[in-house]
């Protein structure tokens, strides 16, 4: 129960909104992976979702949980269909790394 309370607490970062975000759109989680690679702050928030088991990181892999859904839902970034909401695409849409890396 404690770590349920502590997970209701925490502010998200829109770093650490956008890498939920990218777990869950992203086609599998070898590529969600590899657009943390290299960049320190993207790393450090995704090690950070990962102790609170909002997504799960490996060397080669990074997916999303039922825990970081749960997340994107009550930023109001995905509906209960698993959809991006406008909130969710404008987040995506409003990142240049994001852009870059999976360009339109």
């Amino acid at each position: 129960m404690q770590f349920l309370r502590e997970i209701n607490t925490i502010r998200l970062s829109d770093i650490q909104k956008l890498i939920l975000l990218m777990a869950h759109t992203a086609a599998t989680p070898r590529l969600a992976r590899e657009f943390i690679n290299g960049k320190i702050h993207f790393i450090q928030a995704a090690d950070f979702l990962s102790r609170y088991n909002m997504i799960q990181l490996t060397e080669s892999e990074l997916s999303i949980t039922e825990i970081g859904k749960n997340q994107l839902i009550q930023y109001n970034l995905i509906d209960d269909t698993d959809e991006l909401t406008d909130e969710g695409q404008n987040l995506l849409d409003s990142s240049s790394d994001y852009a870059t890396y999976f360009p339109a």
